[in-house]
Formats: structure tokens, C-alpha cells, sequence
């Protein structure tokens, strides 16, 4: 599935992410074993030169950089709600490279690695932003340390460790030449273990997510959302089909439970009627099997030419 498309110059844009579930958030945007959570809303503005500023709605800048023909190319930074530099990021047409960085919210260096490319790997097999742009490279980690300085993997070999505020540990880890390896542990604010998985250097083998004192297995962290059977006859009902006018440019929410339906950030400029139509045509749409991370679903936000290209795709 493609990327929501970008607007004009000037414009901002506001897109309403998957609800932020502490248990699952626990890889990145970009895929990386960092826990922070993502803003669940953000605008983004566009500037003359191609660079844009992603804000949330409290006016607080998230992140910077730039785009080449809709693509990332350059430095992309994040930051921390009081501006302190988070990450540091290297893109070029699109492609990761480059040494990336993280920090700690009092600026202690908490982690550096850089892409390298390897045939037809990618960090944990799931989808991402950039999973096309990113199939033939893999993030290899250098080195890190806590947030009080004490290094915990040098030259690729050591630990990953994360903590809540209570000083809790998160995650549990270990890597070897710079990848996952071995047995990785997610942890509530309780202590009580939520996700294990396995992986032999790089390489994502399975994993079990632990839920009222069940386990349920997974084979790939992330998985993408599957249209029913019956979707190319359904979508062949849609508003305009008869007349072939071309699609809106609105977005669509598939929920956990497989239901679609109008998104309410949705370009305000379609008509009413249209819209009328379209909420009442995606509210009655059957349901689809949904997406998920570490065997749970999740939300998926799409566009109405998503839902054309799964007509060619539906099983």
C-alpha cells in the first residue's frame, strides 16, 4: 500500500495515527528498537525550498527536513517536546543511509548505527514507510549506552535495555555484529513480560505476544491489512463507478476490527453528497482482515486509490 500523497506547497496536512498502545509501540517509524511513542496527530507544512516542519497540534515541533519529489533527501531531526534533538536521521532519494542517532531526554547519546545494504534483507521483515526504498539495506548497530552514560554495547556486541520513568525495564535485549540475536523481552509498567521473540543475527524467527496468561504466535512482526474475497465486486458499487468519475482524495480508516469507514480529517472540500456517499458506501463494505504488529491488530489509515489497488490484489 502507498504512502498517503502529499499536498501542495504551503498546505498542511493532518493525519490521524493508530492510538498509542504502550505494549506494541515499541519499534519506530522507521522500524528501529527505540520505544518512544509516536504523535498521534501531527500537521505538516510545507516550505518553499522543499523542506517541511512536522508540528502537533499544541504547536510543538516533532521533526524537520526535506523532500525531493515527495521523497525524504538530506538530514531529517527529531526532537523532543522541549526541543532537544532526539534523532538524527540520513536519507537520499527516499533510501535510508548513513549513520543515525539517538538521544535521551537529558542528552546523553543513547545509540548509533548506520545502514548497510544486504540482499533483500530488512531490520525485522515488516512493513515501513520506506520498506520498498529500505528492501535491500539493514540498520547495524554500533554502540549504546543509558541514559546515565554507561555504555552497553560497543563495536555491535552487547545489550539493548530500555526503561519506563520508574526505572522499569522495557526491553531486554542482545546483539551480535550489530544485529537482534537471541531471545528479545518486552515488559509492562509491572515487569510483566507482554512480547518475547527470537531472533538469530538479524534474521526475525518468531515470536509470542502474552495476553491474559495465553500466548499467541506470530511468524512476522507486522503484517499488512487483506481485502475479503468478495472486495473487487464490492468495489465495483462504490459512488461514480457507473459514471467513472475519478476518486476523491480522502482518506479511510481501517479499524482493529476489519471495519472501514470516512476518516474525519478527510479533505473538507468534498461535497457534501459526495461525502454523504462515500460514508454510507465504506460503512456498509465488508469487513477486511486487518493489519497487525506482533500478532495484534491495529489501526490502518488509507486513501480511496489504496482501496482500488486491492481490487487487482483481493484473493
Amino acid at each position: 500500500m502507498r504512502l498517503i500523497p502529499l499536498l501542495p506547497l504551503f498546505f498542511c496536512l493532518s493525519v490521524l495515527a493508530t492510538p498509542h498502545d504502550p505494549a506494541t509501540d515499541t519499534l519506530d517509524a522507521d522500524r528501529h528498537p527505540a520505544y518512544e511513542a509516536s504523535e498521534p496527530v501531527l500537521e505538516r507544512h510545507f516550505l518553499a525550498d522543499g523542506a517541511f516542519v512536522d508540528i502537533n497540534l499544541q504547536q510543538v515541533k516533532l521533526r524537520e527536513g526535506r523532500l525531493v519529489a515527495g521523497k525524504r533527501d538530506g538530514l531529517l531531526v527529531e526532537y523532543f517536546p522541549d526541543g532537544a534533538v532526539r534523532a538524527q536521521k540520513h536519507y537520499r532519494n527516499g533510501r535510508k543511509e548513513g549513520e543515525w542517532r539517538w538521544w535521551y531526554p537529558n542528552g546523553q547519546l543513547k545509540l548509533v548505527g548506520h545502514w548497510q545494504g544486504v540482499e533483500g534483507q530488512h531490520p525485522d521483515a515488516g512493513a515501513t514507510e520506506e520498506s520498498e526504498a529500505s528492501a535491500q539495506s539493514q540498520f547495524v548497530v554500533e554502540a549504546v549506552w543509558n541514559a546515565e552514560g554507561e555504555a552497553l554495547t560497543m563495536d555491535g556486541e552487547g545489550v539493548y535495555e530500555s526503561r519506563f520513568p520508574s526505572g522499569q525495564v522495557k526491553i531486554l535485549g542482545r546483539y551480535r555484529q550489530g544485529l537482534r540475536d537471541g531471545e528479545w523481552s518486552y515488559f509492562d509498567e509491572a515487569g510483566t513480560v507482554v512480547y518475547r521473540e527470537v531472533y538469530d543475527v538479524g534474521t526475525f524467527k518468531v515470536g509470542w505476544r502474552i495476553l491474559d496468561g495465553m500466548s499467541i504466535r506470530y511468524t512476522e512482526v507486522r503484517t499488512e491489512a487483506q481485502p475479503p474475497k468478495s472486495w473487487p465486486e464490492y468495489w465495483a458499487s462504490r459512488p461514480g463507478a457507473a459514471t467513472k468519475l475519478p476518486l476523491p482524495e480522502i482518506l479511510v480508516t481501517l479499524a482493529p476490527d476489519g471495519r472501514l469507514s470516512w476518516l474525519d480529517t478527510s479533505n473538507e472540500a468534498v461535497a457534501e453528497k459526495t461525502r454523504n456517499g462515500w460514508q454510507q458506501w465504506l460503512a456498509q463494505a465488508p469487513s477486511w482482515l486487518p493489519a497487525t504488529v506482533r500478532g495484534k491488530p491495529v489501526a490502518t489509515v488509507l486513501t480511496l486509490s489504496d482501496l482500488e489497488s486491492q481490487t487487482r490484489d483481493a484473493p
